[in-house]
């Protein structure tokens, strides 16, 4: 069987059959597009099916061949992690933008929570080596989860990007067992990015797509903001006090993570901005404080 013979008997989508196909050919999506004539052997074809059959019962594309793309850099997954999502790439975007372009004389610390996989704090890093040497050298890196397995992960990431002496990963409920010395480092501008569970049970029990994944990673409680309700107490208690931090959230609920902030931080000492998304969505909630 040729390959576009193989692609329009498959019942799925196109991307997600040529993604499949490239995986098993070992070569590029691109190199399968350009290719439509090439033969395929029995087993490709047989496996190719068995894996069809795997997506048709949601099993994220990235869970069958085993990474997933994210700002240009290829990141492990399994069934222990959330699969990067395109729309995360924003969260780097608005950070390069608004912080390390903007602030040359600035010397950070990073801290990642529910790091999962890493994609967001070792992007940041890779981001910041890439355009900065200096800053790399001089900022520091902590990404804490409370998954052991997510951990093993992340640092099987942290390896592949040859960052594995550069970032730090530990086991935490939130901030927990951040030292108070990285929280409050005097000369230096703690950033904070949280890619907490968000969903609600309806949310997460209505979006099949998600269904392989795991829960623990995507549900937030009853209004979806539990976590982040706890990190805000957690950031008030230990009194931060130079800091960035940035979340990721269901653009439905902007006015409710607005109040909840409220409860936690006056206006006249901090700044909140609403970030949003590839698609011209709100997707990201960011209080600052100087």
């Amino acid at each position: 069987m040729k390959v576009k013979t193989l692609l329009r008997s498959s019942k799925l989508d196109q991307l997600d059959a040529q993604l499949i196909l490239a995986f098993l050919l070992v070569c590029s999506r691109e190199s399968i597009i350009s290719h439509p004539e090439k033969e395929l052997s029995k087993k490709i074809e047989k496996n190719f099916y068995a894996l069809e059959k795997k997506r048709l019962k949601n099993y994220p594309v990235a869970y069958i061949t085993g990474f997933k793309e994210f700002y240009g850099l290829n990141f492990q997954v399994n069934k222990s992690v959330l699969v990067p999502r395109p729309e995360t790439e924003e969260l780097i975007e608005y950070l390069l933008k608004n912080l390390i372009y903007k602030k040359n004389d600035t010397i950070f610390n990073f801290l990642d929570i529910g790091t999962g996989s890493g994609a967001i704090i070792l992007t940041m890093a890779s981001e910041i080596k890439k355009v900065n040497e200096t800053l790399f050298k001089t900022s520091s890196f902590f990404a804490l989860d409370i998954s052991n397995k997510a951990l093993r992960v992340a640092k099987k990431n942290a390896n592949n990007l040859h960052l594995k002496d550069k970032v730090v990963f530990k086991k935490s409920n939130l901030i927990k067992r951040v030292p108070d010395n990285y929280l409050n480092d005097k000369g230096k501008h703690l950033v904070i990015t949280a890619n907490l569970p968000y969903l609600n049970i309806l949310e997460l029990k209505s979006e099949k797509s998600i269904s392989r994944e795991p829960r623990l990673a995507l549900f937030g409680g009853k209004d979806g903001l539990y976590y982040y309700n706890k990190l805000f107490q957690m950031i008030k208690k230990r009194a931060l006090s130079n800091f960035t931090l940035i979340c990721e959230i269901n653009p439905h609920q902007v006015e409710l993570i607005k109040n909840m902030s409220a409860r936690y931080f006056k206006e006249k000492d901090y700044k909140t901005t609403i970030v949003k998304d590839l698609s011209r969505r709100n997707r990201f909630f960011v209080l600052h404080r100087h």
